[in-house]
C-alpha cells in the first residue's frame, strides 16, 4: 500500500520548524501555537528542580516505566501559572473553545498540581473532574493540561534517560509509560527506536514486533509505504491484531525530544491514510502510572 510522501525540511531549530509547520499544516495551527509557548516554559529552572528532589518508587516491579509510583514536589506557583499561560494562549486561538479557556484562565484558582498529575496519569475521570471545576470542554481542557505536563515530563527524561534499561521489552515509554508517538529506524544498522512524544523517551524494540499487542507474526503485521520510499524505508507500520498503527521514518540521529511531536505532525497525512483503512491509535493509556505530585 503506497501513501502519499509528506514534505518535510530537516532543521535544528525547534521554533523554526513549528514556523514550517504552520505554513503546512493550517488545522493545527492552535495547537502548534501552543506547543510554541510550552517549549518556552520549559526553560524555568523549577522543573529540573522538582525532579531532582522527586522520590521513584523503590518496590517498583520490573516491566514499570520508572515514573511509576513517584512523588514529585512541585512548586505550586510555577504549575499554576504554567496552566494559566497555556489557557490565556489557548483563548486567543480561534477555536469554538477560545471564551471559555480565557474566562478560565481568570480562575483564582486553578488546582493546577491535580490537573497535571491527572494529565500525566492519562486519568480521563480526574482531567473531567478538573475540567468541571473551571466550567471546561473535557475535551479542550485535557489538551491544555496534557501540553502542561510537558515541561515536568521532559525534565523527568532528562534526568532519568541514563536509567533506562537497555532490553526495556515494552511497547509503552520505559519514562512516562505513553504509547510510541512515531518509530525511527536509526543509523547505518537501521535499528527501530520507538520515541515518546510527551517525556522524548527512547527505547528499541524488535523491527517486526508490534508496540501494542505484542504480535510479532510477520503475516499480521504490514507496512503502508509512501510513494517512492526503498524497501525498509518510511512508512505506517500496522497490526492486523489490534489493529494499531506507529509511523515509522529513516533518521541518521535521535530526534530531540522536543522534535518528536513536530515529527509526529509533519507527517499527519499519514495518519489519514491509516485510519481510511481502519487502523487507529490505542485510546486507553497503556498503564496506570500512579505518580503523585506534591507541595
Amino acid at each position: 500500500m503506497i501513501l502519499k510522501r509528506t514534505t518535510s525540511t530537516a532543521t535544528t531549530d525547534p521554533t523554526g520548524r513549528i514556523d514550517q509547520l504552520i505554513e503546512q499544516t493550517q488545522d493545527l495551527a492552535p495547537w502548534l501555537q501552543l506547543y510554541r509557548d510550552v517549549l518556552a516554559l520549559s526553560a524555568h529552572a523549577g522543573w529540573d528542580e522538582a525532579v531532582a528532589a522527586m522520590r521513584l518508587d523503590a518496590a517498583r516491579p520490573s516491566g514499570l516505566p520508572l515514573l511509576a509510583g513517584a512523588r514529585i514536589p512541585l512548586d505550586r506557583q510555577l504549575a499554576e501559572e504554567t496552566l494559566r499561560q497555556l489557557l490565556t494562549a489557548g483563548g486567543d486561538q480561534p477555536t469554538e473553545d477560545a471564551v471559555s479557556l480565557r474566562a478560565a484562565a481568570d480562575a483564582a484558582e486553578l488546582g493546577a498540581r491535580f490537573a497535571l498529575q491527572a494529565a500525566i496519569n492519562q486519568d480521563t475521570a480526574a482531567l473531567e473532574t478538573a475540567a468541571a471545576t473551571l466550567d471546561l470542554a473535557p475535551e479542550a481542557f485535557a489538551a491544555i493540561a496534557h501540553l502542561a505536563s510537558i515541561p515536568l515530563l521532559r525534565a523527568a527524561h532528562r534526568a532519568l534517560a541514563s536509567a533506562v534499561p537497555g532490553h526495556w521489552g515494552q511497547g509503552f515509554c520505559p519514562i512516562c509509560g505513553a504509547w510510541p508517538a512515531a518509530a525511527e529506524v536509526r543509523g547505518l544498522e537501521a535499528t527501530r527506536h520507538l520515541r515518546c512524544g510527551r517525556c522524548g523517551g527512547d527505547w528499541t524494540m524488535p523491527t517486526l514486533w508490534c508496540p501494542f499487542c505484542g504480535e510479532h507474526d510477520h503475516a499480521k503485521l504490514r507496512t503502508l509505504r509512501i510513494d517512492d520510499a526503498a524497501p525498509g524505508g518510511p512508512g505506517v507500520e500496522a497490526c492486523e491484531t489490534c489493529h494499531g498503527y506507529v509511523k515509522s521514518t529513516t533518521v541518521l540521529r535521535a530526534w530531540p525530544a522536543e522534535e518528536v511531536p513536530l515529527a509526529d505532525i509533519a507527517t499527519v497525512e499519514w495518519d489519514l491514510a491509516a485510519m481510511e483503512r481502519d487502523y487507529v491509535r490505542p485510546a486507553h493509556p497503556a498503564i496506570s502510572l500512579g505518580i503523585k505530585i506534591e507541595d
